[in-house]
């Protein structure tokens, strides 16, 4: 996997030539493997790690930068987004009549 460098902030900077390793469990990578995805939620990363989920760069910038870029990708995440905020509302709705 290439690193790319797409921030212009002067604070940020990935050098090219360093290795990144992610350890995962066997049964994750099994799933992967297998073309199935697993994503933790954040909560369960921070379990390890406690700074994971922390952005050096604004998801601001990160969304305004994939509109640029890559607008497929951002409408998918947008619509993606809306579709599960409608969900979690419907959830919350049902949770709270049923109290």
């Amino acid at each position: 996997m290439k690193i790319t460098q797409v921030s212009q902030e002067t604070g940020i900077y990935v050098d090219p030539a360093i290795s990144l390793w992610r350890y995962i469990k066997l049964s994750t990578l099994f799933l992967n493997l297998a073309g199935t995805i697993y994503i933790p939620v954040i909560k369960e990363l921070k379990k390890s790690d406690p700074k994971e989920g922390l952005s050096a760069v604004p998801p601001v910038w990160v969304f305004g930068h994939l509109k640029d870029r890559a607008p497929t990708a951002h409408g998918c995440l947008v619509q993606t987004a809306t579709c599960l905020r409608s969900m979690t509302s419907n959830i919350s709705s049902r949770v709270w009549k049923q109290r």
